[in-house]
């Protein structure tokens, strides 16, 4: 991204650490017995797959086309 010249490169690292230190949450609360697997499963589809990868990774794609 960074080398594609995305604008928007720094807010989307700190999203990118923000869903890691989530997941490292979920994992420790996992491994504790708070949360089942089902926590980690919401997570992966409504925040990182849906929310990340579908919303906010889909912004730079375009400048991935204009490299091809």
């Amino acid at each position: 991204m960074l080398n594609l010249g995305y604008p928007e490169y720094e807010d989307h690292q700190k999203m990118h650490f923000q869903i890691l230190a989530k997941a490292a949450e979920l994992k420790g609360k996992f491994e504790s017995e708070e949360v089942n697997g089902d926590a980690f499963v919401s997570f992966l589809i409504d925040d990182f797959i849906i929310g990340h990868m579908a919303e906010a990774d889909s912004k730079f794609f375009p400048l991935t086309r204009k490299q091809v």
